[in-house]
């Protein structure tokens, strides 16, 4: 059976109260076959089953997350002398002086050992994102302006005109844009 897009919300219902599903996207007969397939077993077992695949994989990719922190912290702990860090980080985004997603502002190392990138900037109203060696495999975002906490492959960040300060913060996970007098 071939639903239309956009798909039907199958958990919506729990009170089966179906009467309240937008039927601007569906017939009455679309509608009327997807209730049948929501009480289907093998339905009800697929989406079960997705369900839990769902959970695994998160749980799967906490751990992981958590053991590479433990590495990173064990390596610290027992070799000082080693930098974990990146060595060319960026700001990059259509609200910056390039207006562009292809071409970063480079933020300069200020302390190696924490690995704080910093950076003095003239932004205009839109998007940015922190990216490392001027392509995607590794790039940060937020959801907080003019501070927060980054997220690995986060969303851009929205900012707001101005002369800032940048300051990233791989160590504490955090990026703050500093308002500076204008220029």
């Amino acid at each position: 059976m071939q639903l239309p897009f956009p798909g039907i919300l199958f958990g919506y219902s729990v009170l089966n109260n179906y009467e309240n599903i937008d039927t601007d996207f569906y017939s009455v007969d679309e509608i009327k076959r997807a209730e049948k397939l929501i009480k289907d077993p093998l339905f009800q077992n697929a989406l079960r089953s997705s369900r839990s695949t769902k959970a695994l994989n998160s749980l799967l990719l906490t751990n992981n997350i958590h053991l590479a922190e433990t590495n990173k912290n064990r390596i610290r702990e027992y070799y000082p002398d080693v930098k974990l860090l990146y060595s060319n980080i960026g700001l990059i985004g259509n609200a910056t002086q390039n207006n562009s997603w292809d071409k970063d502002i480079p933020l300069k190392l200020t302390n190696d050992l924490e690995s704080i990138w910093e950076a003095d900037v003239v932004l205009n109203n839109g998007f940015v994102k922190f990216r490392e060696g001027e392509n995607w495999n590794f790039n940060w975002g937020g959801e907080n302006f003019p501070a927060g906490p980054t997220q690995y492959y986060g969303e851009n960040i929205k900012v707001e005109a101005g002369n800032y300060h940048v300051v990233f913060n791989l160590s504490n996970k955090s990026y703050q844009f500093i308002k500076q007098d204008d220029k």
